[in-house]
């Protein structure tokens, strides 16, 4: 609902809609429009309020610089809710039918296609005369394809770069790997040796005399890549492939000079140094997919980094 200021709040369509959707509607339950319920004019969307995990690519046109979000992905036009749905997606499409758009947000939706590669589907709009239907599951699919990171450096890649981090600590915490807290207190900070930078470790975790020391890198997974873009998948194999190279030797550094100016490595007689990364990431036959340690590779995907925690 509308806040003291008439303002619409921006985790409404998160808290309400959405969850109203799923348990209580489908695309078939949205019938021919009779009359509109007047709403006041103070009921107005604001744009600078709604919050929105990333701003999608497109959707085929731009909105005086505000980019097409949830809104645009379940407007309905001329039509009300029948009587299944609750009073919370009655407000929406009250909502949305009263947001002013330069454009018809339902024609750039209709018009929107879809492809096979990458697998992105078509409009969520389906309509028969006067009667439209939105396919929620295609809005879903098409609100999470469009929602990707942008491939930029500064503060977006390191507030990513950061949570896949603590992330990656989380599944070691969960696990017989969990490091004690002197040992934790070392993740992130940077060990110096001879007044020296010598690294970072991003996640870290010990078992049985053995110190896990793991270098994450938060690669985006998108589109292009999904679809086999040879300069793109190519970059990513050598970067994964320099990042295992310089893990090694920064292991092997430590292992050489296990007491430095705020470490002490000195009981741990064995050191496994992994490259982490959210998804599988393709790699020549080499150093990154050599076997460091019994069934883990020099370089893994967070999912197949907790199931070797899992089982060993």
């Amino acid at each position: 609902m509308p806040d003291e200021r008439g303002l619409w709040k921006g985790d409404f369509f998160a808290q309400n809609i959405w969850r109203t959707g799923c348990r209580s509607f489908s695309p078939l339950t949205l019938s021919r429009s009779r009359a509109r319920i007047p709403i006041d004019s103070r009921n107005r969307f604001d744009p600078g309020r709604h919050q929105r995990c990333a701003a999608p690519r497109s959707l085929g046109s731009s909105h005086a610089g505000v980019s097409l979000d949830y809104r645009a992905l379940l407007a309905v036009a001329s039509v009300t809710a029948s009587d299944s749905v609750g009073h919370p997606l009655l407000d929406f499409v009250q909502l949305v039918n009263n947001v002013p758009y330069p454009v018809s947000v339902t024609h750039t939706l209709e018009t929107c296609s879809g492809s096979i590669w990458p697998l992105q589907p078509g409009s969520p709009i389906r309509r028969d005369g006067d009667l439209i239907c939105v396919d929620l599951y295609a809005a879903t699919a098409r609100l999470s394809s469009l929602l990707e990171f942008p491939s930029v450096q500064g503060k977006v890649a390191n507030a990513r770069a950061a949570h896949f981090e603590l992330a990656a600590q989380a599944v070691i915490d969960d696990s017989p790997w969990c490091p004690n807290n002197d040992l934790k207190q070392l993740r992130g900070r940077k060990l110096r040796y001879n007044n020296q930078d010598v690294t970072d470790i991003d996640a870290i975790g010990e078992y049985n005399g053995t110190l896990l020391m793991v270098s994450c890198k938060s690669v985006i997974y998108t589109s292009a890549y999904d679809s086999g873009d040879y300069a793109l998948v190519r970059n990513r194999s050598e970067m994964i492939e320099e990042a295992v190279r310089y893990w090694t030797d920064k292991k092997m550094f430590l292992e050489a000079h296990k007491l430095g100016l705020n470490y002490d490595f000195t009981r741990y007689e064995h050191f496994i140094a992994v490259v982490c990364t959210p998804w599988p990431v393709y790699v020549s036959l080499g150093p990154a997919t050599r076997e460091i340690t019994p069934r883990l590779l020099a370089s893994v995907s967070l999912a197949e980094f907790q199931e070797w925690l899992r089982l060993n």
